[in-house]
This record gives structure tokens, C-alpha cells and sequence, in this order.
């Protein structure tokens, strides 16, 4: 039986072209809004959010992708397949822009200067850590 070269492009198109059809593609940025519909121009603010959004995905490969800054969780993200319905799932970086998820909590702090080049500020009693950062530095 003899295939002719048509017959192989479509074949060949049909098997490739496939998987991206049913392929979900959601962005996060730091800079974000999670009223915005999670494209390359419009990411959203938050995994939780993005996480939220994909999980009625239902068999689609889905891949959220985390533009470059750092993500603070107010709370601990569990995933579980049972809430989760996608085919797949992958979180990553975005074309390898630095991306940092962490479990602190930014404080927005007035420094002020106390004297011999050491700075103060306050800090509310409800807050409680082990190590401050200032500009990335460990400081306590």
C-alpha cells in the first residue's frame, strides 16, 4: 500500500496540532490584577487566583507561567488532585525570568534614620518572624 506525501503532512499536522488545541496558557505578573483574564497582556496578580481559574480546566494541559518579581502567599497553596481537573499541570518561570514564591510577608515600612548609619522603624505587635530582609540582605 503505497501513502501518498499528503496524506502524511495531514497526519502528521493532525497529531501535533492536536495536543495544542486542548493546551490552556495562563500568566501571572506581580504587577497583575486578578480581574484581568490571565493572557500575556492581561496576567493575573496571584497563583492562588491563577490556580483557581485552571481548575475547572477539565483534561487540558494547562501551564501557568510566573513573570519575573516575587510572589507572596498569604496562605499556603495546596494542590489536590481531586480539585484539580486538568490533564496536566505545570507552573514555571516564564522564558527563565527570575521568579521568587515566598512564604514571608512584606512589610511596608517608614525607615528612619537613628544615628551611625543605623535605621528604625516600627513594626506592629501582631507580627510575628525569625528573619527580616532589607533589599534581600539578612539583617536579623
Amino acid at each position: 500500500m503505497k501513502i501518498q506525501s499528503w496524506h502524511l503532512v495531514f497526519i502528521w499536522g493532525f497529531l501535533y496540532a492536536a495536543p495544542a488545541i486542548s493546551q490552556t496558557r495562563v500568566f501571572v505578573s506581580s504587577s497583575g490584577n486578578d480581574h484581568n483574564n490571565g493572557t500575556l497582556q492581561k496576567p493575573f496578580l496571584t497563583l492562588s487566583h491563577a490556580l483557581q481559574y485552571v481548575s475547572e480546566k477539565k483534561g487540558e494541559s494547562v501551564n501557568i507561567w510566573l513573570r519575573k518579581g516575587v510572589y507572596y502567599l498569604d496562605k499556603t497553596i495546596v494542590l489536590n488532585a481531586s480539585d484539580l481537573h486538568t490533564g496536566s499541570l505545570k507552573i514555571s518561570a516564564y522564558r527563565d525570568e527570575a521568579v521568587t514564591i515566598s512564604a514571608g510577608r512584606r512589610l511596608h515600612c517608614k525607615w528612619k534614620p537613628y544615628g551611625n548609619g543605623i535605621f528604625q522603624t516600627e513594626v506592629s505587635a501582631d507580627v510575628d518572624f525569625e528573619r527580616l530582609y532589607v533589599n534581600g540582605a539578612l539583617q536579623v
